[in-house]
């Protein structure tokens, strides 16, 4: 098992350090809101978001919602793959000299997935976001 060095395990009991390896094993990714089991530099808990679905071969860009109600206050990371039926795919930043997909917050805190060109098929993705909150 590989822990963090910054993972402190000295005058803890057997009992803390089991509970410290359960929540890391326990990460969970939902559609809901969930509080992972990561703290920010700040000190303030990471929450996590997973936004699912499909982009069809008409579209260029989609748009997940607004990010206001979530409270966010900083973004930690962000990250989406795409995958077509076929079972081919692209991780959201990608580029060629033939298409880009990408993933964004725009002012006023709306997600947008969009891809360069319109899509050659439908495809689907997951778009991953953790976050601290305001509150």
């Amino acid at each position: 098992m590989n822990i963090n060095s910054d993972l402190v395990v000295k005058n803890k009991t057997l009992e803390e350090i089991e509970n410290v390896v359960t929540d890391l094993e326990t990460d969970e990714y939902s559609t809901n809101e969930t509080k992972t089991n990561k703290v920010w530099i700040n000190g303030k808990p990471i929450y996590r978001r997973v936004f699912a679905g499909t982009m069809q071969s008409n579209q260029s860009q989609i748009e997940l919602g607004i990010t206001t109600n979530l409270n966010i206050e900083t973004v930690v990371n962000m990250y989406a793959f795409a995958l077509s039926n076929d079972k081919s795919g692209n991780p959201f930043y990608y580029w060629t000299t033939d298409d880009m997909f990408r993933c964004r917050i725009a002012t006023g805190g709306n997600i947008y997935l969009m891809s360069g060109t319109k899509p050659l098929k439908p495809f689907a993705y997951n778009l991953v976001i953790e976050y601290t909150k305001t509150v």
